[in-house]
């Protein structure tokens, strides 16, 4: 599944095939399982010289575990991928189940109707699959016919016998595109399947998923995407890991006819070569939380793991004015929690304010817009303006500021810390009509502004510069207060629980 926006599919979290992420990530943890059939009733017994000369087979094994009775189907190969934490071999195992045609109505299988198995057809010569040592590569060997359908298991033993199987991945590969470019990549480590899929026509993509195979979890997704007649080009990466995520793009300027105003210097330039020229964004999270969380528990509750976090030298996020300082001169974090409040906290080893200027004053600002331009517009029309808000950290008090926004259209609430001692922390409602959205902190010593530290990298009054949430779905995960603070708790389902053999 995808976590992160994809070229492809334009949203976040998403399945990592062909869909995804994402992949619209298969969310992590929640990969579908299969039931391990008993094994058949065994036949004559061989003499004992035969049976002690010849090693256990596994591959009727897998078959058994992962054909059952469904033809067509061929154990492809059985590689060696760690180790649980208690010891038990893992291996990954790939399995051909057959050509998908597109002019027919469903794939073939074969259907529990009461008939005797159909005979199991030999196996392709070319089914579009170099495999290697530890890695395979799809191609589209039927073109836009259809395609052969390559599944992906992780399988845990005891001794020689099945223990139990989880699906990883299924692939097929049609050419993903009209080019018919398309290819997958598998991946296989100890403890490590990575799966990268690319396709498109004249709009190019390519999504990256790497996942642990004990526990099972997702922990990076990334994805890029480019228009191959000009230099458009978006590219976002997620990590589970440190639960955080940015987001590159570019599109160029349209010109009084809305056709690509594209500066000469540009031409010839690849992605990170554009300077200024490229939106920048650090991806805020959004997830469900507990109801006592919403209602009160946010007063006292720090955002931890969960929120994005911007210290005073911009790591984390920006600095889009003023000079970097020292990490604990300021910190801001971020949370979101659907469909659009605002978790903020704000640490500032000394805090200014209130005064006559609230400029002046620290003080968050709110920039928001009802939609973010994307590198797949041939062109961003610079018409379309963002609206700020400014919020004073001493006192919580909103001040409307550039694009004339209502003042009332958000709802601010602040918890001031027990002794004076800690995070100022605020809840902020914000309206529904939007998309786009940045966060800000400004952090003002001897009267005047020192820094701006934000989650993108905003220019003034300019709404391609803003960024937006990523979303996570609860049947992803949640943000769960863990020792006083949220944490990101993935959720695994009971479906996805591997099936061990009877």
């Amino acid at each position: 599944m995808r976590l992160l926006p994809s070229p492809r599919l334009g949203a976040l979290l998403f399945t990592c095939t062909a869909s995804a992420l994402s992949c619209a990530p298969s969310p992590p943890g929640t990969t579908p399982t299969v039931q391990v059939p008993a094994a058949p009733p065994a036949g004559p017994a061989a003499p004992a010289t035969s049976t002690a000369s010849r090693p256990p087979d596994r591959s009727a094994a897998l078959r058994a575990a992962l054909c059952g009775d469904q033809v067509p189907c061929h154990v492809l190969r059985d590689r060696p991928a760690g180790r649980t934490s208690d010891g038990r071999p893992l291996s990954v195992v790939s399995v051909w189940k057959g050509e998908q045609r597109h002019d027919e109505a469903e794939a073939r299988e074969t259907t529990d109707d009461g008939a005797p198995p159909q005979e199991n057809p030999p196996l392709p010569a070319d089914i579009g699959l170099d495999q290697g040592e530890r890695e395979d590569v799809t191609a589209p060997a039927l073109m836009h016919a259809g395609c052969h359908r390559i599944d992906y298991w992780r399988v845990t033993w005891s001794g020689d016998a099945v223990e139990d199987t989880t699906k990883l991945l299924d692939t097929c590969n049609d050419g993903y595109g009209a080019a018919s470019v398309g290819q997958d990549t598998i991946t296989i480590g100890d403890n490590a399947f990575t799966h990268a899929v690319s396709g498109g026509s004249a709009w190019r993509w390519s999504d990256t998923t790497e996942r642990t195979l004990t526990p099972l979890r997702t922990r990076r997704t990334s994805s890029f995407g480019y228009w191959n007649v000009s230099v458009n080009f978006q590219e976002t990466q997620w990590s589970f890991d440190d639960f955080a995520g940015t987001t590159s793009w570019y599109s160029p300027p349209c010109d009084a006819n809305g056709a690509p105003d594209l500066p000469p210097a540009l031409l010839d330039s690849g992605p990170g070569e554009r300077g200024d020229h490229e939106y920048t964004f650090a991806s805020i999270p959004q997830a469900e939380v507990d109801a006592s969380f919403a209602t009160s528990g946010w007063k006292t509750a720090g955002l931890g793991r969960c929120a994005l976090s911007i210290d005073g030298t911009g790591k984390g996020g920006f600095v889009t004015y003023g000079k970097p300082g020292e990490a604990s001169d300021a910190t801001l974090r971020v949370f979101s929690a659907p469909p659009g409040t605002l978790y903020v906290e704000i640490e500032d080893d000394k805090l200014v304010g209130p005064s006559a200027n609230w400029v002046r004053d620290d003080h968050l600002e709110i920039w928001l817009g009802k939609a973010l331009p994307s590198y797949d517009q041939h062109c961003v029309d610079a018409g379309n303006l963002p609206q700020q808000w400014g919020i004073r950290v001493a006192d919580g008090k909103v001040f409307p500021a550039f694009g004339k926004p209502d003042a009332l259209a958000l709802s601010v609430e602040r918890a001031a810390p027990a002794g004076g001692v800690g995070p100022v922390r605020f809840k902020i409602v914000l309206p529904g009509d939007h998309e786009a959205l940045t966060v800000v902190y400004s952090d003002s010593d001897g009267g005047k502004q020192e820094r701006l530290l934000a989650t993108s990298k905003l220019a003034h009054g300019k709404l391609p510069t803003l960024g937006k949430v990523t979303r996570f779905p609860r049947e992803v995960l949640t943000c769960q207060l863990v020792e006083g603070r949220l944490t990101p708790v993935e959720v695994v389902s009971d479906a996805a629980a591997p099936r061990k053999n009877p």
